[in-house]
C-alpha cells in the first residue's frame, strides 16, 4: 500500500510539473500575439493622425451609396481633445497652445501628390489631402478632414473637424463647412464630388451636398433650413446637380432665410464654374 501511495504521489508531482510547463509555454507563445493585437487596437495618437493623413484610416465611409461615420475613429478624435494642451512652435518666434499640432508636409509626399499649400494656410494634423489639392491663404482645416483629389479650398475657408470634401470640388472664399465639434454633431458636413460652393456660404449640421451641385454665393444650409423650388414647393431632399441660391419666405410678419433650388446644372452653369479648373 505504501509503494502504491508513493507511485501516486510521483504521478501527481509529474502532472503538476507538466501543468506548469504547459502554462509557461502558453504564456510565452500568446504574450507576443496579445501585445501585437493590443498595439494595433490602441495605436498612439501620432500613429492615428499619420494614418488619417495617409488615407489608411478614415472618419467618413460610403457603403452601398450611404454615408457612414466610423464610430471607432470618431471616438479617437474626441479623445484627442480630452488631452492636456501643449506648447507648439514654428521657428523661434511663433508659438501657440493647442491639443493638436499643425500638419507638417513631407517633401516627397507633397511632391508626389502635387499638393499646393499657399503660405498662410493653417492645417491641423490628421488631415487627408488628395492629389493636386490646392489650399489658399487664411484657410483653416481642422483635424480628421478629407479633401479629395483636384479640389480647391479658396482663401478664408473654414473646414470643420472630420468634414468631407470630395474630388474636383471648388470651395470659394470665406465658406464655412461645419464639422462634428463646432457645433457638436454626430455627422459632419459632406460635400460630394464635382460640387461648386460660392463665396460666403455656410453649410452646417451634417448637411450632405450631393454630387455636381452648385451652391450660389451667400447660401446658408443647415439641417433646419427650409429648401424650396421656384414654385414654393418644399424640397425634402437635394438632388444631384441642383443649382441652389439664397432666398426668403414670409412667416407671419417676418421674412426668414431659405434656400431655393432654381434649376438643374446645365451647360451655361458648367461654363461659369469650370473656369476655376483652368485657374489652378
Amino acid at each position: 500500500m505504501l509503494t502504491n501511495s508513493r507511485k501516486l504521489d510521483s504521478y501527481s508531482d509529474l502532472f503538476d510539473l507538466l501543468y506548469y510547463l504547459v502554462g509557461i509555454f502558453l504564456i510565452i507563445a500568446i504574450l507576443p500575439i496579445s501585445v501585437f493585437v493590443i498595439s494595433i487596437c490602441y495605436m498612439s495618437v501620432e500613429e492615428f493622425l499619420s494614418c488619417l493623413e495617409n488615407g489608411d484610416e478614415t472618419i467618413i465611409n460610403r457603403s452601398s451609396g450611404a454615408w457612414q461615420v466610423n464610430q471607432s475613429n470618431f471616438a479617437k478624435i474626441n479623445d484627442i481633445f480630452k488631452q492636456d494642451k501643449k506648447i507648439y512652435s514654428m521657428g523661434q518666434f511663433t508659438y501657440w497652445v493647442d491639443k493638436v499640432d499643425l500638419y507638417s508636409p513631407r517633401d516627397n509626399y507633397v511632391a508626389e501628390k502635387n499638393i499646393r499649400m499657399v503660405p498662410g494656410c493653417w492645417i491641423r494634423r490628421g488631415v487627408y489631402l488628395g492629389t493636386n489639392v490646392v489650399v489658399m491663404p487664411n484657410v483653416f482645416i481642422n483635424v480628421g478632414v478629407h479633401i479629395g483629389n483636384y479640389s480647391m479650398i479658396d482663401s478664408g475657408v473654414t473646414v470643420g473637424s472630420c468634414a468631407y470634401v470630395g474630388e474636383k470640388c471648388h470651395i470659394s472664399s470665406n465658406v464655412v463647412l461645419a464639422g462634428v465639434l463646432e457645433p457638436s454633431s454626430s455627422m459632419p458636413v459632406i460635400i460630394e464630388d464635382h460640387v461648386f460652393i460660392g463665396a460666403q456660404c455656410v453649410i452646417a449640421e451634417g448637411v450632405i451636398i450631393p454630387e455636381g451641385c452648385v451652391i450660389g454665393a451667400g447660401t446658408k444650409i443647415t439641417s433646419s433650413t427650409k429648401i424650396v423650388d421656384t414654385n414654393n414647393n418644399v424640397v425634402e431632399k437635394i438632388l444631384p446637380y441642383s443649382v441652389i441660391v439664397p432666398g426668403s419666405y414670409q412667416r407671419d410678419n417676418v421674412f426668414l432665410d431659405c434656400a431655393v433650388v432654381i434649376k438643374q446644372v446645365d451647360e451655361k452653369t458648367r461654363a461659369k464654374t469650370s473656369i476655376n479648373m483652368l485657374l489652378r
